[in-house]
């Protein structure tokens, strides 16, 4: 990996949330506008209101992974200077699939990236460097596992936007959405 992932910071009253794009995209035909307000809106249904801090993850900004259109709405936020929230932190890893060194196993670069994340989380929240006790995470990705187990045993909170798929073990005792409930809208 050319370099280390973002730390996810801690700004009072600032929920984070960490997205796994690639595992949980916009769904086909909608904008990230509407994706975000539909976000925003299943997380006030389940108490979680205020100011967000989106930290959204993909491996690169080819169109296979990522709409055009999707790309250009978290670069034109990314890190935005004013005020307003939600607020973006986007980090795509490469800018074309051919920089990815490796394998093939491209899938798992933003991946290793959410972890080391999360890992450097849970040990600044065990050395009292980080004062949040709550995170989204928009993923179903099992791999993330042991590190949410590592923050859930500092008292961190954390809850969950996932596909229907996902793997209970992952979700397992925390309150979690389907993606595809937040998308249409629907009741939560």
């Amino acid at each position: 990996a050319k370099e280390r992932s973002p730390i996810i910071e801690h700004q009072k009253g600032v929920q984070p949330v960490v997205w796994d794009y690639e595992n949980t995209q916009i769904q086909q035909g909608m904008t990230a506008e509407v994706a975000i307000r539909h976000i925003t809106d299943a997380l006030k249904m389940i108490n979680i209101s205020g100011p967000l801090k989106f930290f959204v993850y993909v491996a690169s900004t080819s169109v296979s992974r990522i709409h055009p259109n999707h790309d250009n709405f978290f670069r034109q936020r990314h890190e935005s200077p004013n005020d307003e929230y939600p607020q973006f932190h986007y980090h795509a890893i490469y800018s074309s699939e051919e920089a990815i060194p490796g394998d093939g196993k491209v899938h798992q670069v933003a991946d290793l990236y959410i972890k080391y994340s999360l890992q450097e989380l849970a040990e600044r929240t065990e050395k009292g460097l980080y004062q949040g006790r709550s995170l989204i995470l928009i993923s179903g990705d099992r791999g993330f596992r042991q590190h949410v187990e590592s923050m859930r045993s500092y008292n961190m909170v954390v809850k969950f936007i996932k596909p229907v798929s996902v793997f209970a073990s992952l979700t397992s005792y925390a309150m979690s959405v389907s993606i595809d409930t937040v998308f249409t809208g629907a009741p939560i």
